[in-house]
């Protein structure tokens, strides 16, 4: 045995570090305690100088084979960081890490090749772990805390949670939808065509009995456990690896104004690590986070049900004062132009009994200018029916249709004040239904009204677009910006096109543009909104 072979050796088993020595071409391995305990026990009979190749040994090591041959060829030391192995441990196979350096040995003869290789080990597989954890933490916690009431969070805490399918195979979020159901609002993980677990749940039954498993959490605040049987199909598959996960976690957490759990979290845990302390303490501060994130958006859905009934009895109460105004618009203007053509037409008959009585004819002038003057007021009656038809129906939306209805009245405003506008239609968008286009049309006309009072602004862009399956209205001007604009008019009609809005099932906000100007947005969607569906027949129906 060459000298520098020998002297490897004797390190090696000295060591209290993980150490292997191949030597020859063959890559036959002595290994120490410490290298023992890292890969799992060898075949049975072999000892630490066995001498047994490395590829027999530990088949799953063959990087480290890999990267000897190549220092055996270069002469030059290699070293892998952070190398993933799985290694039999118990009879579980267990994920581990390690960073290895490999180092030649010098031959006796000078040019030969090296006698063998020195290989160093360290095992790294709780800093990896730590750091992998650490950074699902971080990016949770800041999708969090950026998103916070932007109605994308969970999406975003999705995307978070998929991003690790290493520590969660499977994360599946669950909450209360108030119809005695908890219902599915994402699951990650599940590998396609997979039958999935149950898509909701019967939830806050006091009768347990025949329904799912995980029912029992609504009367729950700790954490259960299940067996993966008990949830997945034998199908179910997720995460990286081959084996299905053996163990799953279900975390209840709560919300404000609920008594009981709101919802939980489903995770999977690694088939090939530990569940130890460090584990579940990631797992509890995802959960953790997760429950921030659900609060906001149950915070953010009450504060919009709030707003939602304070528009809508102020809609009743300007539905009151409309009725109010048309009465009095009828009673004032149309009943005083028609009773003075009744009044016209009685002094008329009049005329013509008291002629007739006297046995006079009445002159053919006097009657023609006394029908004239019946008609002219009846003409005034009719203009002022149009009128108030106008006001509360607009008629160009059924001639021209909404978009021309919308560039009539952009051309229309800049006539009348000289205030430039520009409107941009995207070609083939379409055709809203009536009550969109009549809630776009007033938008257009209560924003343009603001421009011209408050704004003191020299153009108007107006765009239509498609945003997914709604259409995107905007109206931007570059006044003197909505900050100064909301002191000065208050709630500048904002509300009223809120209103608008809300009937037809959107959304609209008002912000003040960088520099200068406003952004009215309002975003419709085409279709109905999708209606909750009928409960499944029994638990197991995805």
């Amino acid at each position: 045995m060459p000298a520098t072979l020998r002297a490897a050796v004797d390190i090696c088993v000295a060591s209290p570090l993980g150490k292997l020595v191949l030597a020859g071409h063959e890559l036959r391995c002595v290994f120490n305690a410490a290298a023992l305990a890292m890969f799992g026990e060898p075949p049975a009979g072999a000892g630490q100088q066995s001498g047994i190749p490395l590829s027999q040994l530990w088949p799953d090591a063959a990087v480290i084979a890999a990267a000897a041959r190549t220092v055996r060829a270069s002469t030059v030391a290699v070293r892998e960081d952070d190398c993933e192995l799985s290694v039999p441990r118990d009879d579980v196979v267990v994920q581990t890490y390690f960073t290895f350096a490999c180092t030649p040995l010098a031959a006796d003869v000078a040019g030969a090749p090296p006698a063998g290789v020195f290989v160093t080990l360290i095992d790294t597989t709780a800093r990896v772990l730590n750091e992998r954890r650490q950074r699902t933490l971080n990016d949770l916690a800041t999708g969090v805390a950026l998103r916070r009431g932007d109605a994308g969070i969970l999406e975003r805490v999705r995307e978070v949670l998929a991003h690790n399918p290493v520590d969660l195979p499977l994360a599946a979020l669950y909450i209360d939808a108030g119809n005695g159901y908890a219902e599915q609002r994402f699951c990650s993980g599940l590998h396609e065509g997979c039958a999935g677990v149950a898509k909701r749940i019967a939830w806050g039954s006091v009768d347990l009995r025949g329904l799912h498993p995980l029912s029992a959490l609504a009367g729950s605040f700790d954490a259960m456990e299940f067996e993966e049987a008990v949830l997945l199909k034998p199908e179910d598959t997720c995460g990286v690896f081959a084996e299905r996960p053996r163990r799953l976690l279900a975390l209840p957490f709560m919300a404000p104004g609920h008594g009981r759990p709101f919802g939980f979290l489903l995770v999977a845990l690694n088939p090939r690590a530990p569940f130890d302390a460090d584990y579940r303490h990631f797992i509890d501060t995802i959960a953790a986070v997760v429950a921030t994130a659900v609060a906001s958006v149950e915070a953010e859905r009450l504060a919009e049900q709030e707003e939602l009934k304070m528009l809508y009895q102020r809609l009743q109460a300007v539905r009151e004062a409309e009725r109010n105004a048309l009465a009095r618009e009828v009673h004032d203007q149309l009943g005083q132009t028609l009773s003075a053509a009744k009044i016209d037409l009685k002094l008329l008959q009049q005329d013509a009994s008291t002629a007739q009585a006297r046995g006079e004819q009445l002159g053919s002038a006097h009657i023609v200018d006394e029908l004239q003057a019946a008609c002219d007021t009846l003409d005034r009656a009719v203009q002022q029916v149009r009128d108030i038809a106008h006001e509360l129906r607009a008629p160009e939306l059924d001639v021209q249709g909404a978009y021309a209805a919308i560039e009539w009245h952009g051309r229309d405003f800049e006539k009348r004040t000289r205030i430039g506008v520009q409107v941009a239609i995207t070609r083939a968008l379409p055709t809203p239904p009536r009550p969109m286009g009549e809630a776009m049309l007033r938008i257009v006309q209560e924003a343009l009204t603001n421009v011209l009072r408050h704004a003191h602004a020299r153009q108007v862009w107006i765009s239509i677009d498609m945003r997914g399956p709604a259409l995107l209205l905007r109206i931007r001007d570059d006044g003197i910006g909505f900050a100064r604009k909301a002191r000065r008019a208050g709630s500048l009609g904002i509300t009223g096109m809120r209103e608008r809005a809300y009937l037809a099932c959107g959304r609209l906000s008002v912000r003040g543009l960088r520099g200068h100007g406003t952004l009215v947005s309002a975003l419709l969607p085409l279709g109905p909104k999708p209606g909750r569906g009928r409960a499944p027949p029994h638990w197991g129906q995805s």
